[in-house]
């Protein structure tokens, strides 16, 4: 049976529709990069009554970039019986994930499309989107357009 998983995500959260014959299956994973790359540590200001911390934006950025890759790592495990995966969402979330979708020799050939999505949607409106997608007969048989060479 073709196992087929449609994701949407954005730096927040991922929702993911597994659609393996006539069974849906609707999972979220929460990403908290948020909570996670609050700011700790860094120079303690003396100036000020109780003082404030200054820490580097890049700190904070490095923090927040780690804890995405992680948290990448974690939905790509996730996949791992996939034979068809279509990524969507709002930003650059999805083509980040992509990335490290295309590090996974098992996984980078079973990504048959990456299309935006506006704003937030709600869980039926994903597995709709999904549906959809899948529903069409000639998705994931071509070479996905994000792969193609430009002019082509």
């Amino acid at each position: 049976m073709d196992k087929k998983v449609g994701v949407w995500l954005d730096h927040e959260k991922a929702f993911l529709v597994a659609i393996d014959g006539k069974k849906e299956t609707r999972t979220m994973f929460p990403s908290d990069v948020e909570n996670k790359t609050k700011s700790h540590g860094g120079y303690k200001y003396p100036g000020v009554a109780g003082g404030f911390e200054i820490v580097s934006e890049q700190k904070i950025e490095r923090k927040r970039r780690e804890h995405l890759k992680s948290w990448y790592r974690e939905l790509i495990a996730e996949l791992g019986k996939a034979d068809r995966i279509f990524l969507l969402g709002p930003g650059s979330a999805k083509t980040e994930f992509l990335h490290e979708i295309e590090n996974n020799r098992d996984l980078a050939d079973k990504v048959v499309a990456v299309e935006p999505a506006e704003g937030k949607m709600t869980e039926n409106q994903i597995a709709a989107a999904v549906k959809t997608f899948f529903g069409n007969s000639k998705a994931g048989e071509a070479v996905p357009q994000y792969r193609k060479a430009p002019g082509t």
